[in-house]
């Protein structure tokens, strides 16, 4: 697609914003972008239904958990541990201990908890990333419509905020990706600070991106495990059909089969050709280190099987807006960007498609909409008991407003 300005107006565009206003309400309107509802916190509208009936038919309308992810929310969620399981996740972090789940007046009084990270792993003693899994030992219980709740400790990440920036564009640009909010998290009645609340990429999150093509694979890769035939396995997050990992094999042999004249063709009978695209220009354009296209990690795919098509997931967003000279051309690692990077018909749709998306950019002002989340976040950020690094959120406000520049500078250079 062809860019939406020209390069030499991009430019004229990509000066860095005034200030957010203090004032409460809407924000001034930037020319070409909507206004920009103001921040406010408070819990969810609805209360979920207590008690749970065993054996009823769980609602998992993803209505129900729009809340969670309203903008400039931050809900209050407990946990209740009894100090021995505590000490068996220590032992063993993977491993599901039940713990009661509280948010306003009701009550989940038993759902499975276990640590999650890698980097970022760290026990009660510090501030764990969690995992929550509502259904557990409940199948019918849901947590307005969740089955899991995944709780990031947001430690590598000193600005708490861009996970929540980076899939909020991937979502302003159509493509699949999971929704992000905010909690307070406290255990045993100890605050353990802010937690970046992830959608967790599971059977919910596929029902909802794909309602009449929900019964397919999902799959999780990460390092090793990228498109080859010599590939560590994936891990089979949602077994659909046909049985895993069949429709995999398939996808690597077309790629092994491919070369650069017939790639192009490849990738658009296997993948939503558009959404790939996407997803690979605004992990280069977000300077992230730890993505699928810079590191082959972070990411998921799921086979939508009445369409046969795949589709790549972003995960893992808090490296992302880091290296703001990094070139686009710089540190290419994920075979499906390697790939097309060696196919001129691909390379030439990817950069047009990164022109496409620095548009976007620029015309929905993301460093405003970073900035609100900045103001909102300041004083649960600075005042986070368990961080160990301090807040500063300023490295990725200048990001934000410095890479467009440079990323149309090098665009209008040629790749």
């Amino acid at each position: 697609m062809p860019l939406s300005l020209p390069l030499v107006a991009l430019l004229a565009c990509v000066a860095p914003p005034s200030p957010a206003p203090s004032d409460p309400g809407w924000d001034v309107e930037q020319a070409g972008s909507p206004p920009r509802a103001r921040h406010t916190r408070g819990p969810l509208s609805t209360a979920p239904r207590l008690p749970f009936a065993e054996g009823e038919d769980p609602d998992e309308d993803p209505a129900l958990s729009a809340p969670l992810w309203a903008e400039g929310s931050i809900h209050d969620l407990r946990l209740t541990i009894d100090p021995a399981q505590i000490a068996a996740l220590e032992a063993d972090p993977d491993v599901d201990v039940p713990a009661t789940l509280a948010y306003g007046d009701a009550v989940w009084p038993e759902v499975g908890v276990h640590l999650k990270g890698n980097m970022t792993l760290r026990t009660f003693a510090g501030k764990p990333s969690l995992k929550i899994d509502v259904h557990q030992w409940h199948p019918w219980q849901r947590f307005f419509g969740l089955r899991r709740l995944t709780l990031n400790n947001m430690l590598q990440d000193k600005s708490m905020v861009k996970e929540h920036v980076a899939y909020h564009l991937y979502a302003l640009l159509g493509v699949p990706a999971p929704r992000h909010g905010y909690v307070r998290l406290t255990v045993n009645d100890q605050l353990y600070g802010l937690y970046g609340l992830v959608e967790t990429m599971d059977g919910v999150f596929v029902d909802r991106e794909w309602p009449g093509d929900d019964d397919g694979n999902l799959y999780e890769g990460g390092y090793g495990a990228d498109l080859y035939a010599w590939h560590t396995p994936f891990e089979v997050q949602r077994t659909g059909v046909p049985t895993p990992p069949e429709d995999l094999d398939a996808l690597v042999d077309a790629l092994e089969a491919s070369d650069p004249d017939t790639l192009l063709g490849v990738l658009d009978a296997r993948f939503d050709l558009d959404a790939l695209l996407t997803t690979l220009a605004v992990d280069l354009l977000a300077g992230n280190w730890d993505g699928y296209a810079r590191a082959a990690n972070n990411f998921l795919l799921y086979h939508a099987p009445e369409a046969d098509e795949w589709h790549l997931l972003p995960w893992g967003q808090d490296q992302a807006f880091t290296d703001v000279n990094v070139p686009i051309d710089a540190g290419w690692e994920g075979r499906l960007l390697v790939l097309c990077g060696r196919a001129p018909a691909c390379r030439a749709r990817l950069y047009d498609r990164v022109g496409d998306v620095l548009t976007a950019w620029v015309q929905s002002d993301l460093h405003g909409y970073a900035a609100d989340t900045v103001a909102t976040l300041a004083p649960d950020c600075e005042a986070d008991p368990r961080a160990e690094i301090p807040c500063l959120p300023e490295d990725v406000l200048d990001f934000l407003a410095d890479r467009p520049g440079k990323v149309a500078a090098e665009l209008a250079a040629g790749p």
